[in-house]
């Protein structure tokens, strides 16, 4: 299963939502922690963290160990921290094509 995740360069840790790891089966990896952790947006509004998980993330042909806060709520499914995105850019040379638009008749 592919998992769409956004690679955040300011972001200090990475994080991934608990119903993914429901629909992944893998809900069980999840370690608790403690009830006062929490992360703050970049808008300043706290995140209640509910666990971390170690994960491998295999992307193309490289593979990156990965641990995550869980958390209930986020805007994408998973975002990959500073640490995980540098290593991400290291290793794999990303390929952008540019689309010319269509020509108006």
């Amino acid at each position: 299963m592919g998992v769409r995740a956004l690679i955040d360069t300011c972001a200090f840790h990475s994080c991934i939502l608990l119903s993914l790891l429901k629909r992944l089966k893998l809900e069980s990896r999840v370690i608790p922690v403690s009830q006062k952790k929490r992360l703050f947006t970049a808008d300043g509004k706290a995140m209640k963290v509910l666990g971390t998980v170690e994960l491998t993330l295999d992307i193309q042909v490289v593979q990156i160990p990965v641990t995550c806060c869980v958390l209930s709520c986020l805007q994408h499914d998973m975002i990959l921290g500073i640490t995980q995105g540098r290593a991400l850019f290291s290793q794999i040379t990303l390929i952008i094509f540019i689309v010319e638009p269509p020509k108006l008749q």
